[in-house]
């Protein structure tokens, strides 16, 4: 069996897009979802480490699904709207915010590696290696987190 993830358009009138995921099979000629889907967004942006897919939405939402079955392997909320595209690296992630924070997160279960603030609106992130990121703000500041 064949998993997919994919992003599906809203119903209603107009079909206006609203960004759901769904993780999808194929058996057969036929899709069947699984798992559940996200919060409305309008940007998703995904990764994956270690057999597990993780979908950010610009909205805060952070679903992992397991990269073979499908199946949703956890979900967090973040404390702000997503200010820039999230960095995706081995086994963890780093994800920046408007509230303005940068959090680190662990790939596999969505435990909280680290979280700080940031004194402005984070605008890129990176990380360095597994317990150290940087992060550059809108007045062009060059932080490291240790």
């Amino acid at each position: 069996m064949a998993f997919r993830f994919l992003l599906r358009p809203r119903q209603g009138p107009g079909r206006k897009y609203n960004g759901h995921i769904a993780a999808i099979a194929k058996q057969g000629d036929r899709y069947h979802q699984l798992g559940g889907r996200s919060a409305p967004a309008q940007a998703v942006y995904l990764g994956a480490s270690g057999g597990v897919v993780v979908a950010v939405s610009d909205k805060g939402k952070i679903a992992a699904f397991d990269g073979l079955s499908g199946a949703k392997r956890w979900n967090a909320q973040l404390a702000g709207v997503v200010s820039a595209a999230p960095y995706f690296a081995k086994d963890r992630f780093i994800v920046p915010t408007e509230a303005p924070d940068v959090t680190i997160f662990s790939t596999a279960d969505g435990a909280v590696i680290q979280k700080r603030p940031s004194p402005f609106r984070p605008t890129a992130v990176f990380l360095l290696d597994a317990n150290q990121g940087a992060s550059g703000d809108e007045r062009g500041n060059l932080t490291l987190s240790t």
